[in-house]
């Protein structure tokens, strides 16, 4: 996006944020004024009441009073609803644009989990007393003027004040920003390495890596507590500080009030009333000292936010076919990641083209660049260079929710979304289609699984999916590829963890999806899949080795991929593992013991 562009979402941002404190600020004003109710009741008093004697003024100036506090109390709680409603109204401008940035941008080193933190963190701090009292701050002044106008001599004590507490918060930013710094990313490195270790909880029972792990975590937080607890005692002294600094200023102005009625310079009203307004020119200096570490925390989030929905490409509505053929060309495509100081090449040049209707089988080795392939096929990851064309357009050209009616996707890792079966299958469209449902867990082969549990297509899924077990997982997930009626499959070892006979029934899926002019990308370790594949791409180190036509010799020679009980396995000396040559496949002698090179003749 252009530095233009960028500008523009910038200002646009900090626009919204300043209309929604304008009405916060306006009734600061209000609540501000209304705070003068009580010493100029307590003027009203020593200057008139006490002087006249007269009741009725006694009574009034006395209701009078009451009535402001009573509207002050309604203003303050405004002042909250509003401190509130602000913080929803940031919420609702800035939720689609961060998630849409969280969803399409890469994760750099844990700036997703940051920013989302950051994200909570600067809504709570909207809502909460530290930032109305910032709003508060401005009136410091007028206050101060208005002791000026009492007496010069009390104006300037409060001045002194002033400048020393805020020399006091200088002094306290100083001194804790580089701590207060280390413990918030301490602590996030801490927070985000138990995140992680909980989503592989079943992992580390099972191989009891419970001690070293929670010796690994308890180092982490350690180095969180000991960053945090240096900072806290900074922000601890220097608020301890900025207390005692301010009762004693006050202290001060009311006897060297009582100094100047003494010499007759002022009135015993004066007295009190300095005290007050004094008191409250001081509080806002000092919320603001005792908040300081969660405003610095807020500003530091909303510049994050801010740089980051603002760097965000210009979402345009693209012009695509209304009807999905299912064409597919690669061309040229290369995928790097940076790794270290230098960047690492997972897929160079890889090109072929698919119709409408064919079947590509992707074999190879781990490592060999397959599952990114897979993820470039959908969009989910960018190429470094080359491109994708889904219908001979630039497949980043599709709209999301086109793209998803048109691909049907199943990943390496087939995990579940949070929320009922139905829903996970449906997409979670807001009105779903009952018999699309039903009909892609048919094809899945988990209909009889789904109808036999106590709640059936309503059964809640939680975060991790343990309810069901691998295979159904993955099953779940195939269901939720065919779901959309997609015109192109992406299915990334589809049956790695499916028993025969519901690989079977992804055979029969695949082949009716032939019919219906689906095309499909299947990447597979199991030979089984070459049963209907059209054609075979080879990869090894990120590269094609071939891409050629499967005449169907698995078809019609092979049934199953289970090794044939009537014929004695091959067997070798010891320490070595039985060749295999398929001739009819043209397969390469292995170039290393165990491994077999298989390529479609």
């Amino acid at each position: 996006m252009s530095s233009v562009q960028e500008t523009e979402n910038s200002a646009s941002l900090n626009k919204s944020i300043l209309k929604n404190f304008r009405w916060l600020f306006l009734f600061s004003i209000v609540a501000n004024v209304l705070l003068l109710a009580m010493p100029i009741h307590m003027i009203a008093i020593y200057d008139r009441v006490l002087v006249s004697g007269s009741m009725p003024t006694l009574f009034y100036i006395t209701l009078i009073a009451l009535v402001a506090l009573v509207m002050l109390g309604v203003i303050e709680a405004v002042r909250m609803m509003i401190a509130q409603r602000m913080s929803a109204k940031f919420v609702t401008q800035t939720a689609g644009k961060l998630f849409n940035g969280l969803i399409h941008a890469p994760d750099v080193g844990g700036q997703k989990s940051q920013l989302m933190r950051d994200f909570y963190s600067l809504r709570t701090f909207l809502s909460g007393r530290a930032m109305i009292g910032l709003f508060d701050l401005p009136f410091t002044p007028v206050f101060l003027f208005l002791l000026f106008a009492l007496h010069v001599q009390l104006g300037v004590i409060t001045l002194f004040g002033i400048v020393l507490l805020a020399a006091i918060a200088y002094a306290n930013r100083r001194l804790s920003l580089e701590d207060s710094e280390h413990a918030t990313r301490s602590n996030s490195d801490a927070v985000s390495f138990s995140q992680a270790l909980l989503t592989r909880s079943e992992d580390i029972r099972a191989m009891g890596l419970f001690p070293t792990f929670l010796q690994r975590w308890g180092g982490k937080m350690d180095n969180a507590l000991n960053m945090a607890d240096s900072s806290a005692k900074v922000h601890a002294f220097f608020f301890g500080l900025s207390r005692s600094v301010r009762q004693g200023l006050q202290i001060i102005i009311m006897a060297w009030g009582a100094f100047l009625v003494l010499g007759g310079d002022l009135s015993g009203g004066v007295i009190f009333a300095s005290s007050l307004i004094s008191s409250r020119a001081f509080v806002p200096v000092e919320q603001v000292i005792g908040s300081w570490d969660r405003i610095i925390h807020a500003k530091s989030a909303y510049n994050n936010l801010s740089n980051f929905i603002t760097g965000q490409p210009e979402d345009l509505r693209a012009v695509v076919p209304a009807l999905t053929v299912g064409d597919i060309e690669v061309e040229n495509l290369t995928y790097e990641v940076e790794v270290g100081n230098r960047m690492q090449t997972v897929l160079k040049d890889v090109s072929f083209e698919l119709k409408a209707g064919q079947i590509m089988a992707i074999i190879g080795p781990s490592g060999a660049g397959k599952s990114t392939l897979a993820k470039l096929l959908t969009g989910a990851l960018k190429p470094t260079e080359g491109s994708v064309r889904l219908d001979d357009f630039e497949l980043s050209a599709w709209p999301d929710e086109r793209k998803g009616e048109s691909l049907g996707y199943v990943p390496q890792d087939s995990r579940l979304f949070p929320g009922t079966i139905a829903e996970n299958i449906s997409r979670y469209e807001r009105y779903p289609d009952e018999d699309r449902i039903i009909q892609a867990a048919k094809k899945a082969d988990i209909h009889s699984q789904i109808v036999k549990l106590p709640d059936a297509y309503a059964t809640q899924l939680g975060a991790d999916s343990q309810e069901m077990s691998g295979g159904q997982q993955q099953q779940l997930s195939l269901a939720r590829a065919f779901y959309a009626e997609p015109r192109v499959l992406v299915l990334d070892e589809p049956n790695a963890h499916l028993d025969q006979q519901a690989e079977d029934a992804l055979l029969r899926s695949l082949s009716l999806a032939r019919q219906e002019g689906v095309s499909s990308v299947v990447i597979s370790q199991r030979r089984s899949i070459l049963k209907v594949a059209d054609y075979v791409l080879t990869m090894r180190d990120g590269q094609v080795i071939s891409f050629r036509e499967n005449h169907g010799q698995w078809r019609a020679r092979h049934t199953d991929n289970r090794p044939d009980k009537k014929k004695p396995m091959p067997t070798g000396g010891a320490g070595e593992k039985p060749e295999v040559q398929i001739h009819a496949l043209n397969a390469s002698r292995p170039r290393r013991s165990g491994q077999v090179r298989v390529e479609a003749g």
